[in-house]
Order: C-alpha cells, then structure tokens, then sequence
C-alpha cells in the first residue's frame, strides 16, 4: 500500500486483561483504480486501523487490522481525525 495521506497513533489503552493500541492510516482512493461496478459508490478514502494488543499475563501479543470505505475525502489531518474518532466510537 502506499504512504498514507494521514495517519494518527493513539496512546495505549487498558481494557479487561490487555493493553491495546490503535494505529490509524487514512488513504485516497483514485477512481480510476476501482471497478466499473463500484464507480457509481462514490468512495473517496479508505481507512485501515491496526490494533496492536498485549495481554497482560504475558501471553503472545496479537495484531488485527481493520478496513473501513467513506465516501468522505479529508483535506487536513483534523478531517482525517474525525474520520477515525467515528470509526472508534461507531
């Protein structure tokens, strides 16, 4: 993939037995890069999030990533910003 457009790393959060923390990277899409079948979508960004957690008992830590499509297309880090927030607290 290439370099992201924007991008934000959250401090590492506490949750019920394991710390996690979450990476955000914000893309724009270029038409011409989709399929005829999508071109009526509209979508502008694509958001990956990666989430690194810990256990706290010391096991294995694991990685998921996540993707999200907007039709949103961020002009500034502060646009990107409430793009993530949104996909955080959906």
């Amino acid at each position: 993939m290439n370099k992201a457009d924007y991008q934000r790393s959250n401090a590492a959060q506490r949750g019920p037995g394991r710390l996690e923390q979450r990476t955000y990277f914000c893309f724009k899409i270029n038409p011409l890069a989709l399929a005829p079948r999508w071109k009526d979508a509209c979508f502008g960004t694509v958001i990956q999030v990666k989430q690194l957690r810990k256990r706290v008992d010391g096991s294995q830590p694991g990685t998921e990533v996540s993707y999200f499509l907007s039709n949103a297309e961020p002009t500034n880090l502060q646009e990107a910003n409430d793009l993530f927030d949104a996909i955080r607290h959906h």
